[in-house]
């Protein structure tokens, strides 16, 4: 009897070791695949309720757009706000989702926008994210897709209260089987500030936006620049029609990861300088910054003969852009026509034709002929140029003929 007691011992607890192991090899081998996904859980302390931004893309989404927008307005979380972009719907669909809008969105935490005709998603989605402050969150939202709880924008909170968060993906539930997918390179929600890392030349082709899905366009470099700082959470955040597509993962390596915090204000410091006006480079450089723009160029501007109306991109009120491409033949051929340069409305400065080395058809006849020696010499005297003729000028070329005048300092 004690043998056969022994011997059922030793086996009852050769079983419950081996339970014991297949136990902790599951959890072992769980969390080895949560650590290739980038996982991340809500386990930092919440220390304040950030601002988010739902950002919602629409176009043709009749059916769906009452569920949708009720799903972003009864979440329980207080600090966001919504922008419902209509990207060129029919105006039966158009007139429903506003009307159902303007029944509903008591608080108004919603701005209506009515695309431009002919404008892409991918357009509206960057000039809508330009309008955030970088502080502010931006989560993704389709116009036939939506939020899967009331408490999805809480739950964001609070794996974005981890610092080393700057862009998140979250599993889906298929609406027709409620069934989970993953897309592995689709992330719902990111701070704006990344967002605005990414050069303008990636949302352009031939100097206009491109029309292809948002997606194709703006995941890969907001992977590349979150680096290690792009996660994954392990539960269903959304609700879907479709899964997304994968066909746009490559591998490419045009941008480094960001070394700072994306939240932060990249404004530089203010400076001035005066030519034709006076010039408060502070937003220029701002500008510069958020679309990675090769230069901002103070001599152009749309009512110069030289800059053709169709070239022009617009970026916002009184700053407009073009892509280098256009510019074909007119550049060395290792120049990127790739690149997208900047420029005001009205230029706001002008080449003055003092020292002409090579004469062609496109020099003015009149030119003052002003040696580097003696504009040296002048200097050496304590005089300098007077431009106060030049404040306000109205011209209609870069270079302009120009008989200067020389002051005291």
């Amino acid at each position: 009897m004690k043998r056969f007691f022994l011997v059922f011992l030793l086996f009852a607890t050769g079983f419950i070791l081996g339970f014991g192991c297949r136990e902790i090899q599951a959890e072992i081998e769980a969390k080895r695949e949560a650590k290739a996904r980038h996982t991340t859980y809500a386990t930092q302390p919440v220390m304040e309720k950030k601002r988010f931004v739902v950002i919602i893309s629409a176009t043709d989404n009749a059916s769906y757009c009452e569920q949708n927008i009720l799903s972003v307005l009864s979440q329980d979380y207080k600090n966001y706000r919504v922008i419902y972009i209509d990207n060129g719907s029919t105006a039966s669909a158009a007139k429903k989702a506003r009307t159902f809008l303007q029944n509903h969105d008591v608080g108004g935490r919603v701005d209506f926008v009515d695309s431009e005709p002919g404008s892409s998603e991918g357009e509206n989605l960057y000039r809508a994210v330009h309008s955030c402050q970088n502080h502010e969150i931006v989560v993704l939202l389709r116009g036939d897709e939506f939020l899967a709880q009331n408490t999805v924008l809480g739950k964001l909170n609070r794996y974005f209260a981890d610092s080393s968060v700057w862009m998140l993906g979250s599993d889906e539930l298929l609406y027709s089987t409620y069934n989970r997918v993953r897309s592995s390179c689709y992330y719902q929600a990111f701070y704006s500030g990344l967002f605005k890392q990414i050069r303008l030349e990636e949302f352009l082709s031939e100097g206009k936006f491109r029309k292809e899905k948002y997606e194709k366009i703006l995941f890969l470099p907001l992977k590349e620049l979150a680096g290690s700082h792009a996660f994954e959470v392990d539960e269903p955040l959304f609700i879907c029609q479709e899964e997304k597509e994968e066909s746009f993962l490559e591998t490419r390596f045009l941008y480094s990861a960001m070394k700072e915090n994306p939240w932060r204000d990249f404004s530089k410091d203010e400076e001035r300088v005066d030519l034709k006006e006076s010039l408060d480079l502070k937003e220029s450089a701002h500008l510069l910054k958020e679309t990675g723009a090769y230069g901002f160029y103070f001599c152009l501007g749309n009512h110069l003969k030289t800059h053709p109306m169709e070239n022009r991109v617009f970026i916002q009120q009184g700053v407009y852009g073009w892509q280098f491409s256009l510019m074909e033949g007119e550049l060395s051929n290792s120049a990127d026509l790739s690149r997208v340069g900047l420029y005001s409305d009205r230029s706001k400065a002008v080449s003055l034709l003092l020292n002409i080395v090579l004469r062609n058809e496109l020099t003015p006849e009149k030119v003052t002929n002003i040696s580097t020696e003696e504009l040296f010499s002048f200097f050496e005297q304590g005089l300098k140029m007077d431009i106060a003729p030049l404040h306000q000028l109205e011209n209609s070329t870069i270079e302009i003929s120009f008989e200067p005048e020389f002051i005291e300092r």
